[in-house]
């Protein structure tokens, strides 16, 4: 608890004394193409069949699996803080 006191103060201070009291924002970058979200679908096809990924799909269910119990741990973490 002591730690999060620590944590929590640290972060108002930088908040209130180290950050600029104006704010800047930048021009977006311009909105692909649609020939470029062409070539990304061709570069993902190219590569779903040079790895082989349909036809194994003991790799692709293990992988699928190990996405989706990634979070497990993170949600024991931030079910325990409430």
């Amino acid at each position: 608890a002591f730690a999060m006191l620590g944590i929590g103060t640290g972060i108002v201070h930088w908040a209130k004394a180290l950050m600029p009291d104006h704010e800047v924002s930048e021009e977006r970058h311009p909105i692909r193409t649609e020939e470029d979200r062409l070539a990304a679908v061709r570069i993902v096809d190219d590569i779903v069949e040079e790895t082989g990924i349909k036809r194994r799909p003991l790799i692709r269910n293990t992988l699928l699996g190990a996405v989706a119990l990634a979070p497990l741990p993170a949600i024991a973490v931030f079910g325990d803080l409430g």
